[in-house]
């Protein structure tokens, strides 16, 4: 019983260190939606740190830098004051397309897809119930 008082006192003081870090451990592990936060939180450190490693990434950002140093350096004209092209501008290579081929092939194709689209259309339909 005759402890001296010095150490009485860091024992108390060693005893309520690890009561607050008992309590701060039992509050963190309470608290569920901080904890998740710190894990995603944690995840995505380690994600970016393997994006950065990565050799294809350095490959990926040369690529990025080169198309950003060409556009800077292009010069649209005439295409960036035009307005949008038309739906027949952008259907004419199509149009060109087709007339090359042989009336026969042409014939064949557009039968092919009126028949197609018509049996898309009849089997979307509901088969009704008879009484």
């Amino acid at each position: 019983m005759g402890q001296d008082p010095s150490e009485v006192r860091h024992e108390v003081e060693d005893a309520r260190e690890q009561l607050g870090d008992t309590v701060e451990a039992l509050a963190y592990k309470a608290n569920a939606p901080k904890r998740l936060k710190d894990q995603a939180t944690a995840k995505a450190v380690q994600a970016k740190i393997r994006i950065e490693t990565d050799p294809r990434t350095a490959k990926l950002k040369t690529q990025v830098l080169d198309l950003k140093n060409r556009a800077s350096n292009f010069d649209g004209g005439d295409a960036t004051r035009r307005h949008p092209a038309s739906p027949r501008d952008r259907l004419e290579p199509a149009f060109t397309a087709v007339k090359r081929l042989p009336p026969r092939t042409t014939a064949a194709t557009v039968t092919a897809l009126v028949v197609g689209w018509i049996a898309g259309r009849k089997s979307r339909r509901a088969p009704r119930s008879r009484p």
